[in-house]
């Protein structure tokens, strides 16, 4: 081992990988030894691989990074078997490099206990198959059970589409986690799955930044379980069949928009769960339901401020409390418990007058307004919650911040 690796692997022993970092560092160096083992270290730390499906399990195997590989431009690399991600490890396709499936197998697995970062990847046509290792019940593209983060990532066109063990369906047709799971910059479309969450599933910690879910088959997104705990921001869910968002634990949904799912575009089911919505825009139906299972569940609780509905919403049980903190919005009814006098509802369309859904600027879609609507200019400056709209301009435009994920800009 070189000095500059051993030095490196000394590092790994005394560091903690947090995220992908702003997805700016590519790792490129040198050109990759023809036994696969790797070449020179690259500009970011770690190696450059050859862009085959051997180089990515070198590249894992001898873990750190970021590592690179030597893709001529845009690369699909066909897997023979799933990728078991087992060691702490970064890898950067710089954009290049998807790896698929063939609609057989798992593309990624990440081991518990593993720390990994996935930049610049396409991962396509993985498949959920039961069998070992039992414990996952979905993830077509990624099963994670460590902590794993995407960044600059697309994951697509995968499925978990089995019934998987003990009775359960597989759930997560793009993305099963049971660890860490962070999402910044990234995509997760055309996925599906046998049980909720084609997109999706996470019964452990969750966070989307700047990303997109859309057009997967049987629900967007799945927090399930009281123990889950996601947070969606700068994000879009949208196009999505059989619902848009479904959460059971606490989630947390800022600066972000829900539109145009089939079905229940946010979904609040079970007790003891937690749905807060700050600065959002939620263009369909809301439904918010406690359903009491065991003795100890007490109630399912909804905490909305400065966020805009166009839809309605509904109630189901008797252990559902919505709280408004005000400066909210709803058209065309008043079914979402919106009654702080900063509130509006009964707005009409012509009143509200919101855009379609369409690339406004910034990382993901959002629906503008023109001005006149009644969502211009409704928050008083100190009560602004953030500081930024979804696409990243700058709260306040006018004398006063906007009602939901977008600022007029003026």
């Amino acid at each position: 081992m070189t000095s500059t690796k051993r030095l490196f692997a000394a590092f790994l022993l005394t560091a903690t990988f947090v995220g992908c970092g702003d997805g700016e560092t590519t790792g490129a160096g040198g050109v990759g030894g023809g036994d696969g083992a790797g070449g020179l270290g690259g500009a970011g730390g770690g190696d450059v691989f050859p862009c085959t499906e051997q180089g990515i399990r070198d590249a894992i195997a001898e873990g750190g990074g970021p590592h690179t590989f030597t893709c001529e431009g845009p690369t699909t690399v066909t897997t023979g078997a799933v990728i078991n991600i087992s060691n702490d490890v970064i890898l950067d396709g710089e954009g290049n490099l998807t790896v698929d499936g063939d609609d057989d197998h798992l593309v990624f697995g990440v081991n518990r206990g593993v720390t990994a970062e996935l930049i610049g990847l396409t991962m396509t046509r993985g498949r959920y198959a039961v069998g070992p290792p039992e414990w996952r019940l979905g993830g077509g593209c990624i099963a994670n059970d460590g902590t794993l983060t995407l960044t600059n990532c697309t994951v697509t066109r995968c499925s978990a589409d089995e019934s998987a063990i003990n009775g359960f369906g597989s759930s997560g047709g793009g993305i099963s986690s049971r660890g860490t799971l962070t999402l910044t910059n990234s995509t997760v479309s055309e996925n599906s799955a046998y049980d909720w969450g084609g997109g999706i599933f996470s019964s452990g910690t969750a966070t989307l930044v700047n990303s997109t879910v859309s057009g997967n088959t049987n629900g967007g997104i799945w927090s399930r379980w009281s123990r889950g705990t996601m947070t969606i921001t700068n994000s879009t869910v949208s196009g999505n069949t059989n619902g848009g968002v479904r959460n059971s634990g606490t989630m947390t949904i800022t600066n972000s928009t829900v539109s145009g799912n089939t079905g229940v575009d946010v979904e609040q089911s079970g007790g003891d769960s937690l749905l807060t919505l700050t600065n959002s825009t939620v263009s369909g139906s809301v439904l918010v339901r406690h359903t009491v299972r065991w003795p100890g569940f007490l109630v399912s609780t909804v905490v909305t401020i400065a966020t805009l509905i166009d839809g309605a919403c509904a109630r189901e049980g008797d252990g559902v409390i919505w709280t408004s903190n005000g400066y909210n919005i709803e058209s065309p009814g008043a079914t979402c418990g919106f009654d702080q006098e900063t509130d509006q509802v009964d707005v009409t369309e012509g009143e509200l007058n919101l855009g379609p859904l369409a690339d406004n600027g910034g990382p993901t879609q959002t629906h503008g307004f023109v001005p006149g609507s009644v969502a211009m200019d409704a928050i008083p400056r100190k009560m602004c919650e953030v500081t930024k709209d979804q696409r990243g301009i700058s709260r306040r435009q006018g004398a006063r911040c906007d009602v939901g994920a977008y600022e007029l800009e003026q």
